[in-house]
């Protein structure tokens, strides 16, 4: 057989730099998807939650509004309770949709 003279395309050194670029391709994303369990970021170096300072901009004059009309005894403290939920839902909602 004359067969053994040839060399099977997986055995060329080209396949195997492709073979070692997919290999660190593969290791690379790994190590993306695991970079805060890699290296965690310092706790203050982080910033702050955009959402969250959008949920204290529009919730904190409506806490204000009620805890004043509460203080004033326009409103029960049942209903500044039920006012306060309900604010609270309603900046929520406007944080997560970015308004």
């Amino acid at each position: 057989m004359t067969g053994a003279d040839r060399t099977s395309p997986l055995d060329r050194p080209a396949a195997r730099l492709v073979a070692a670029a997919i290999a660190l391709a593969g290791m690379a994303f790994l190590g993306w998807i695991h970079r805060n369990d890699l290296f965690p970021p310092e706790p203050g170096a982080t910033p702050g939650d955009p959402g969250q300072a959008a949920f204290q901009a529009c919730f904190a004059p409506q806490a204000a509004r009620i805890a004043k009309d509460a203080e004033s005894d326009l409103i029960s403290e049942a209903q500044a309770t039920l006012f306060r939920g309900r604010a609270e839902a309603f900046c929520a909602d406007r944080a997560a949709k970015g308004k």
